[in-house]
């Protein structure tokens, strides 16, 4: 019944997590072959949000301009927390549906 909204959702994460794995939850872009700690695709979105938000508040205070590509991290970890959302929606009508 959901089928193509399920699908959307899919890949709206996959798109996320595309740009999400290229930066390490150090603030730093993936560059090396070795993992020194956790890529942003492997953590909790809103944890990813609120971790480069304080980065950005940083620059901030630094008396810096927030960064754009600490922005785009932001960006598509709140889009994958919608998706998520979304996807756990879903599955709460389905199993409303199926008891009614």
């Amino acid at each position: 019944m959901f089928e193509v909204e399920r699908k959307r959702c899919m890949d709206g994460i996959a798109k996320c997590d595309e740009v999400l794995k290229n930066w390490d939850m150090r603030g730093n872009k993936k560059h090396e072959k070795i993992k020194v700690c956790e890529y942003a695709n492997e953590v909790p979105p809103d944890e990813v949000a609120r971790t480069f938000k304080a980065f950005n508040r940083g620059i901030e205070d630094g008396g810096g301009k927030a960064s754009a590509d600490y922005n785009l991290v932001i960006f598509h970890a709140n889009a994958k927390y919608g998706f998520i959302l979304r996807l756990s929606d879903m599955q709460e009508r389905e199993n409303a549906l199926s008891l009614a």
